[in-house]
């Protein structure tokens, strides 16, 4: 029962950042869309958006397995591994994008859809901050 009101809790205070993370990703993809639709810009801006969307999302959730690592084993080391593994997850995208002959990426849609990781850089800090003051209730 406790585990439950637990994760229910935790969702109700992570809503507001899937929240940011949904409504610029989709702001984001009407754009390209409408651009792409409108012969503006071409389909690879389309692809790259997604790729970036993708790369975003297992950042977030790298962040998310790095705190809950951090904090089960307080493990400093393998802390700064996942924020390198998370590096080499940002890089990889922009190495396709640069790299692929035929470029079915480009380089601006990945950035476009890389725009939710700039807006939500402080996430790890945040989730540190509540599960420190949770330890700290159930401690005192």
């Amino acid at each position: 029962m406790y585990k439950q009101i637990k994760i229910k809790e935790r969702l109700k205070e992570n809503k507001k950042v899937l929240w940011i993370f949904a409504i610029i990703s989709l702001i984001s993809l009407i754009v390209i869309a409408i651009l792409v639709g409108t012969e503006t810009i071409g389909w690879n801006w389309l692809t790259g958006l997604i790729l970036g969307e993708i790369t975003t999302v297992v950042a977030i959730i790298l962040i998310l397995l790095s705190v809950k690592i951090l904090l089960k084993t307080e493990n400093h080391y393998l802390y700064y591994f996942m924020y390198l593994v998370r590096i080499g997850v940002y890089v990889v995208p922009f190495l396709l994008a640069f790299l692929l002959p035929t470029t079915p990426f480009f380089y601006g849609g990945v950035l476009i859809g890389m725009i939710p990781v700039i807006a939500l850089s402080y996430l790890s800090g945040i989730l540190l901050k509540q599960e420190v003051a949770e330890k700290e209730s159930l401690v005192s």
